[in-house]
C-alpha cells in the first residue's frame, strides 16, 4: 500500500485517514496542525490534542487601551500605541517593526524582553522561569499592557 499522497492526483492515500494522530504543544501549532489533517479528511475522531496550558486573563483584570510603548530594538527607539487586546509583540509587528519571535505561543522565547516600566499580564508563559519574571523579563508575543506607559528593552 502507498503511504504518501499520489503526487500525480494529489489524492491522499485512506492510511492517513486511518492513523491516530497525538498533537502536543502550544495553540497556534496545535490549530495549523489540525487544519491540516482536517484537509487530509482526516477524521476528528482521530487526531487527539493535548495543550500546553497557561495564564488565563481574568475577567476583573483591566488591560488598558492605547497604552504607551516605548521599545528599544536593535539600537532604535520605537515609540507606538497597542490597542486592547493588542500583545506587544502584535503591536510591533502590525507597526511593520521586526522583533524577535517565533511561537507566538509562550514556548520558545524568542520574543523575551526586559520590562524597564510599568506592568502586563502573561496570557501564557511555558518558558521563563520565577527568577528571569523577578527580573523584569516578559514574553512579548504574550504580555499585555496593565498601565498606560510600557517600556521593554530586547536585548
Amino acid at each position: 500500500m502507498n503511504l504518501l499522497p499520489d503526487t500525480e492526483s494529489n489524492i491522499i492515500s485512506p492510511y492517513a485517514q486511518n492513523a491516530e494522530y497525538f498533537i502536543c504543544g502550544s495553540g497556534t501549532m496545535i490549530e495549523n496542525t489540525e487544519k491540516v489533517l482536517q484537509s487530509m479528511d482526516v477524521p476528528d475522531t482521530r487526531i487527539l490534542i493535548e495543550s500546553f496550558g497557561g495564564g488565563r486573563l481574568e475577567e476583573t483584570t483591566e488591560v488598558i487601551d492605547n497604552a504607551h510603548l516605548t521599545a528599544s530594538l536593535d539600537g532604535e527607539e520605537i515609540n507606538i500605541h497597542i490597542p486592547k487586546g493588542k500583545t506587544i509583540l502584535r503591536a510591533m509587528l502590525d507597526n511593520n517593526y521586526n522583533p524577535p519571535y517565533s511561537c507566538e505561543g509562550g514556548v520558545c522565547s524568542s520574543c523575551m524582553c526586559k520590562l524597564n516600566k510599568g506592568e502586563v499580564f502573561m496570557k501564557k508563559n511555558l518558558t521563563l522561569s520565577e527568577e528571569d519574571v523577578k527580573e523584569g523579563y516578559i514574553l512579548s508575543c504574550q504580555s499585555l499592557p496593565l498601565t498606560q506607559d510600557i517600556e521593554i528593552v530586547f536585548e
